[in-house]
């Protein structure tokens, strides 16, 4: 079977989909990788096919977005696939088949700040979802909260799975004990935008890190530049330190005592807090937030916090940072266990497998 494997960035794709890529592979199926023009992809082309597609995702232009439709119809009807594979919204909506022969596979990887988004915006997303999702023989969440969404809205869906995220593979976030230093480290690993709640950890780094008991951290390319001025102001007074990138995420993390995401975008499931937890690192989260909260289990491997309240994550953090090391022993144990039962990438990549099993088998 041919399969068009649809994931528009570099990073995402060797971080959360390579290895369902691979064993695809394995399966014995020819795959065909969309993606953007990246360095990282010299070796794997020596191996695979991989078209080259521009997906600006927060790009809203109507020019671009014609632009993205016709770029996927071309390299479809070129490609002639058995099976497309999309992940995230763009892709998702733009890229279809041609054929009714054509399996398509949608997934959701969180739904973003489109669907909680005033009218008459979510109206056009809603509309867009219904026209272009029933074209999908299938479409995979990872939470029920996506899913309830999307029955709520009446959007078609012949088949329907949810799976725990893009799951975590344990072998590349080896479980660290907790670190005997001091200050605590906590750190925000995430794109800087507003809905990731990177104005409350600045708001908790600004009380805080003057009394110097505590170390803030924070990694991730500043999409909202509204936050630029101030992150450089607190690096500039020693208060936190930044990076763009994460170069090595096992040290980041091994290096830190608490991964704070206070976050209220729409996500599917967090892989930061996935990877945090496989490592043995409590999180700090908010509860209320499906994406988040799926992974936390309150007070045994990490807080909640409310959204959009700067005040509650500062004492939460002061919380954090009063725990016993028998505490914090417990609760990095628990988080590594949590997510080795409950978010195994072999798990995700298995019901992928059966998936596609099932809608061939249908087809014939």
């Amino acid at each position: 079977m041919k399969i068009l494997f649809v994931d528009p960035y570099a990073n995402t794709f060797f971080s959360f989909r390579y290895q369902l890529f691979q064993r695809l592979a394995l399966e014995g199926n020819e795959m065909i990788l969309v993606s953007e023009d990246s360095p990282r992809f010299s070796e794997l082309r020596k191996k695979y096919k991989i078209v080259f597609a521009n997906c600006q995702l927060r790009n809203k232009t109507i020019f671009s977005n014609l632009s993205l439709i016709s770029e996927y119809r071309k390299i479809v009807k070129e490609t002639k696939p058995d099976l497309i594979l999309t992940f995230t919204i763009k892709p998702n909506l733009y890229c279809n088949p041609r054929s009714k022969e054509t399996l398509k596979i949608s997934t959701i990887t969180g739904l973003g700040s489109a669907f909680s988004a005033r009218w008459p915006l979510k109206q056009i997303v809603v509309g867009l979802s219904k026209h272009n999702y029933k074209k999908s023989d299938a479409i995979v969440f990872q939470n029920t909260h996506d899913r309830d969404v999307f029955e709520k809205c009446k959007i078609p869906m012949r088949h329907m799975l949810v799976v725990p995220g893009s799951g975590v593979d344990l072998s590349l976030f080896p479980f660290s004990p907790i670190n005997d230093h001091s200050p605590f480290v906590f750190t925000y690993i995430s794109r800087i935008i507003k809905e990731k709640g990177i104005g409350d950890f600045l708001s908790s780094v600004e009380a805080l890190a003057p009394t110097g008991k505590f170390a803030f951290r924070i990694y991730g390319s500043i999409v909202d530049t509204q936050f630029s001025e101030r992150i450089q102001k607190l690096e500039k007074a020693g208060f936190v330190t930044y990076s763009t990138f994460v170069e090595n995420p096992q040290l980041v993390y091994k290096e830190s005592d608490f991964i704070v995401l206070p976050s209220y975008y729409n996500e599917g499931i967090s892989n930061v807090l996935l990877e945090a937890c496989a490592s043995g690192r409590p999180i700090i989260t908010c509860m209320s937030t499906p994406g988040c909260g799926a992974v936390l289990v309150d007070g045994k491997n990490g807080f909640s916090v409310e959204p959009r309240n700067p005040e509650n994550l500062t004492q939460t953090i002061q919380k954090a940072a009063n725990l016993s090391q028998t505490s914090r022993e417990e609760m990095g144990k628990f988080a590594r266990q949590y997510v080795g039962e409950n978010f195994s990438r072999q798990t995700v990549i298995q019901d992928y497998l059966s998936l596609i099993k099932s809608l061939q088998t249908s087809k014939q």
